[in-house]
């Protein structure tokens, strides 16, 4: 077979569960002759010697130009790159199996586009599970909620409700998913894995068995709080015991705290030298740490399939794991170890108090774990299992096309004042290539004589229908009441469809009958130029953020009927809200991932006109009117909306800071005047350069001390930055250049006096100049640059800089040493009175 694996992880090189089963699983099929392809982003040169040899890294292709910064999360995105990366390697080579992980979604695209239409008809879609973000969320793994976050659950979802087949490591696993999207042909298959069998029973000495360990990793999920209480109650009644948490932290920061430091102050402080963070330990040092180890305990609050647990009992270790998830189906509760509730740290202390003081018994759960361990992971029958599961056939759907009794399709168009454009809406659906087409023209009361002239000199092929004013809805209801299609099309005058995209949508919905609708990208023109790529019906932000779909869906027709028509109160937003209802009646629909739809941005638009200025009574009108559908979903939708909310007054008063900077600046006008203007421009590397249409600007003040706060709109593909800090001549003082993540607020790279400036260079027409306290810039023309180095990639980040610039080519540096020491004790007092300036405003 010809295989290919899809995976940003690979074991060598990124470590954790997803890239271990990844390297594991290539070696294995690798091994068994079959042709092994690996599609990942996480090699560079530096890296590639540690692909085994047999391994054909395919690297993802980048992302089309035209869809640049267009789609909703940095995931959305890359799930495209796989995609377009999936159907170049099908073209020239035969795929019989294409598997992904469902973390991540970076199947989305490719599963959706099989689904909806008929790619891939020869490659089977498989989805292996590890532990999706949903669940994450839900036992506390990440304490922020982003519109990310929701975008994610519902690409994962969508990855295992439709690929074609979907395999669990545990069983605990496959049942969140069949209760979570209704799936129950999941099929169990544990991860191949090779233990290492030490040929002997073991004893213990008193120093191994008063010495208990967490090895694996110090997360949210695994325990850690729970261990430490546990921890607590049996050194307070036998004082020879010692705990120790072994691995690194990889909890994201809570309000500026690493989760080890959040952990540490649940120790009391007598027993500090009793419950320790050990640290990391490599890899290779591990087996040496097993072997010096009696009691693990694994009190996770959900654990899919820990390979780290397997490792523990296959050296002998007496293990203590949480019921909830994969591991409490790998011991065998009194016989190979102990299950435990991950919650009661008293249940944990009395199983260790139980039976530390019984060595025979100790001897026989080792022994007994050793022999399950292996039963479990054995690589051959593992190996074999995953074969049987990629030549399993589910059903194969045959793929129906359209043919010369190719249902009617009625393309509504509702027209007022617009005769500059109806000829060209027209022209584009005549040049679709679908057979059987019907054109309805709806004339809403058009007040123009050339409006009402285009209107009557329609030729007699088009259905005409000649109404009062009403408004949109009421004109597309009215064309829908009088279409005689099996499906509806609504197009705007102003608005093109591209020539496949009826075909297609008929093909999509006669070939999943079980779909209402189906919408497309939009490619803008005209005045934007970007594309528009819904992602999907996601619950918790559709009755704020369309995620769904533009205006131009193509529906069957049965669907409007009794209450499921477009709502003729709404000025705008009418077809959005047309969603929300059929949503609300259980009709589904589905986004055809190419740019079908062509949606003209001009200013004379009802978008402009309208929908901006009624926007907040828009969107509260839909929410109202649905509010028993959003129901389930108000949690997650009130704690998103807090952050939107929350964020945007934050973002408010950084731009107040400009008032404050005034208020504080010098009370001479002529002064004021003097002060002259420069733009600070950052720009992400794509392509191996730095352009203006993947870059951000603000303009500052000069001569004086200020923070720049700047959002990167742009996530940053190839993680390489450059700063311009001024667009003229002059010297620039930064005394802080610092990155975060947008969405954890983590900090990512700072630059300052501290660390030499962090291997910034500079560039361009600027020279670095020597200084104990800043990063000094002789601009000797408009195009100073600041190089950062490389950087996490695809992250949304925003970059502080603290900065002064001034054109003179002299300065003197000790009096701006001093006035940024002024300025800086200025800063927490300002700011202050800005958030009070804002409550009294409010």
């Amino acid at each position: 077979m010809n295989i290919a694996y899809i995976c940003r992880e690979f074991g060598p090189i990124t470590g954790g569960g997803i890239g271990t089963y990844i390297y594991n699983v290539c070696l294995a099929m690798s091994g068994r002759g079959h042709r092994v392809y690996l599609i990942s982003d996480c090699f560079e040169n530096k890296n590639k010697d540690v692909l085994p040899s047999g391994i054909i890294l395919v690297p993802p292709c980048k992302t089309r130009n035209s869809r640049t910064g267009d789609f909703i999360s940095p995931h959305h995105e890359y799930t495209y790159r796989v995609y377009d990366t999936l159907q170049e390697l099908t073209a020239g080579e035969r795929v019989d199996v294409a598997e992904f992980a469902e973390f991540g979604a970076e199947g989305f695209a490719t599963i959706r586009a099989k689904r909806l239409l008929g790619k891939f008809p020869d490659t089977k879609l498989f989805v292996k599970l590890h532990t999706p973000s949903s669940l994450l969320y839900r036992i506390n793994e990440d304490r922020r909620l982003h519109v990310d976050s929701l975008c994610d659950y519902y690409m994962e979802d969508y990855c295992v409700r439709n690929a074609d087949v979907v395999t669990s490591p545990s069983l605990s696993l496959g049942e969140y998913f069949a209760r979570r999207v209704g799936r129950k042909d999941i099929r169990k298959c544990p991860y191949p894995m090779e233990l290492p069998d030490t040929g002997r029973d073991r004893t213990f000495t008193d120093k191994q068995i008063f010495t208990v360990r967490l090895i694996g990793s110090v997360q949210v999920r695994k325990g850690i709080d729970t261990f430490i209480r546990a921890a607590t109650t049996v050194i307070r009644r036998e004082p020879r015991f010692r705990f120790e948490i072994w691995g690194a932290d990889r909890s994201p920061a809570l309000f500026g705290s690493s989760y080890t430091d959040i952990c540490q102050r649940l120790i009391p402080d007598d027993l500090r030298d009793r419950i320790v963070f050990a640290g990391s330990v490599p890899y290779r040092e591990i087996p040496a740490l097993f072997l010096d180890s009696c009691i693990c305990v694994y009190p996770s609050r959900w654990e899919n399939w820990a390979n780290v647990c397997l490792e523990a009992m296959s050296y002998g270790c007496v293990v203590l794991v949480s019921r909830e998830g994969g591991m409490s189906e790998m011991v065998e509760h009194g016989r190979s170890g102990y299950i435990i509730d991950p919650l009661d740290p008293h249940d944990i202390a009395e199983k260790i108090l139980a039976v530390y003081q019984q060595p025979e018994l100790l001897a026989e759960l080792s022994r007994q774990a050793r022999q399950r361990s292996l039963q479990i992971c054995d690589p051959e029958k593992t190996a074999t299992q995953i074969e049987s599961n990629y030549t399993y056939s589910p059903n194969h759907r045959v793929w129906k096309n359209i043919d010369e009794e190719a249902p009617r399709v009625s393309v509504v168009i509702p027209y007022f004042n617009q005769p500059h454009y109806l000829q060209e809406a027209i022209h584009s659906v005549r040049a679709s290539d679908y057979p059987n087409i019907e054109i309805v023209v709806v004339n809403d009361g058009s007040t123009s004589d050339p409006a009402r002239h285009v209107f009557h000199s329609l030729d007699k092929a088009v259905v005409k229908v000649d109404k009062p004013n009403g408004g949109l809805s009421s004109a597309r209801n009215a064309g829908i009441r009088a279409a005689s299609g099996d499906f509806i099309v609504p197009l705007d005058a102003d608005d093109l469809i591209e020539a496949t995209y009826i075909r297609k949508g008929v093909e999509t919905l006669l070939n999943n009958p079980e779909l209402g609708y189906v919408s497309c990208h939009a490619k803008n023109f005209e005045e934007l130029q970007n594309t528009y790529i819904p992602l999907g019906f996601v619950p918790e932000l559709m009755p704020y953020i369309n995620t769904h779909g533009k205006c131009c869906n193509l529906y069957r027709k049965e669907l409007f009927s009794g209450d499921v028509w477009y709502d003729e109160v709404m000025t705008s937003y009418e077809d959005w809200d047309f969603l929300l209802t059929l949503d609300e009646f259980g009709v589904e629909g589905d986004v055809l991932p190419e740019e079908l739809f062509f949606y003209r941005r001009h200013f004379d638009s009802m978008v402009y006109s309208t929908a901006n200025r009624q926007r907040a009574d828009l969107i509260q009108y839909m929410m109202i009117k649905h509010e028993k559908a959003i129901g389930p979903y108000a949690a997650h939708m009130a704690i998103l909306l807090a952050r939107l909310w929350k964020e945007a007054e934050i973002q408010a008063e950084h731009a107040g800071q400009q008032i404050v900077s005034l208020v504080n600046g010098p009370d001479r006008f002529g002064e004021v005047q003097r002060v002259s203007r420069a733009r600070c421009q950052v720009y992400s590397r794509i392509g191996g350069g730095y352009w203006e249409h993947n870059s951000v600007y603000v303009d500052y003040d000069t001569r004086r001390w200020l923070r720049l706060r700047i959002n990167l709109p742009f996530a940053g593909q190839e993680g390489m930055y450059r700063i311009d800090p001024c667009n003229k001549a002059g010297i620039v003082l930064c005394r802080e250049i610092r990155l975060t993540d947008k969405r954890t607020g983590k900090t990512l790279f700072c630059a300052d006096a501290k660390n030499n400036y962090a291997e910034c260079l500079v560039s361009g027409t600027a020279e670095l100049q020597d200084h104990p306290h800043f990063f000094v810039i002789k601009a000797n023309g408009p195009d100073p640059q600041i190089l950062l180095p490389e950087l996490p990639r695809e992250v949304p980040l925003v970059l502080s800089v603290t900065m002064y610039h001034d054109e003179a080519s002299d300065l003197d540096m000790e009096k701006i040493s001093s006035s940024y020491q002024a300025w800086r004790s200025t800063q927490k007092p300002l700011r202050r009175i800005w958030r009070a300036l804002c409550r009294v405003t409010r």
